[in-house]
């Protein structure tokens, strides 16, 4: 069964892992059940060939609920390569946007969109990190000493937070990061900007 295309990106091509897997262009792809013709997860990479062999070691999975879909179809999946145009990054923007609704994970043995989550105006789903998030990664995997008790206690700190706090908090470790991040910064910007404003202005407009 081939997958729904979007109404903006109609134009894709299905392939097969193998053939993904010596793909060494950039490509937006969907990440597809081979039985039901679902897309299941939407990427952009500069290299196909290389994010395939990433997605073969399941521990190098950056999302929680696609690993364990991927654990469970070992390798069984094909993938839906759709046409982007001259900018790959609107592109995946729009894409996601189009197509959220039938995005999945596997969450306590039952299929939850992966968006399900989102309502949290930090959070992004599809992979992206908050800034704090993208703190905790880069500590986890520096040389420090004690790194894992910090961000234990970055997460306790974190979990008192209120929504206003949490928010302020984001944009303050956003701002505190190195520019080595800036990429990863300005994709979660976009994505959160309209729901951190309204979260901001919605407390304003409580306490006036």
């Amino acid at each position: 069964m081939m997958p729904s295309g979007p109404r903006t990106l109609a134009k894709y091509n299905v392939i097969s892992l193998s053939d993904a897997r010596s793909y060494d262009s950039p490509a937006l792809y969907g990440i597809t059940d081979a039985e039901t013709g679902c897309v299941v997860y939407v990427g952009r990479t500069k290299n196909l060939s290389n994010r395939m062999k990433q997605y073969m070691n399941f521990n190098q999975c950056h999302n929680g609920g696609l690993k364990a879909w991927l654990k469970k179809k070992r390798g069984l999946f094909v993938v839906s390569l759709f046409h982007f145009g001259d900018d790959l990054y609107a592109a995946e923007r729009l894409l996601i946007a189009e197509t959220k609704d039938n995005l999945f994970n596997l969450q306590g043995g039952g299929v939850e969109p992966w968006h399900s989550h989102d309502s949290l105006p930090w959070m992004c789903g599809a992979g992206i990190r908050c800034p704090s998030d993208i703190a905790i990664w880069h500590l986890l995997r520096s040389d420090k000493t004690g790194q894992q008790k910090m961000v234990d206690g970055v997460r306790k700190t974190r979990s008192k937070m209120t929504i206003l706090e949490r928010c302020r908090y984001e944009v303050s470790v956003a701002m505190d990061l190195p520019r080595g991040f800036s990429n990863s910064l300005e994709k979660w910007r976009v994505r959160v900007e309209h729901k951190m404003v309204a979260a901001l202005e919605s407390h304003a407009l409580v306490n006036s």
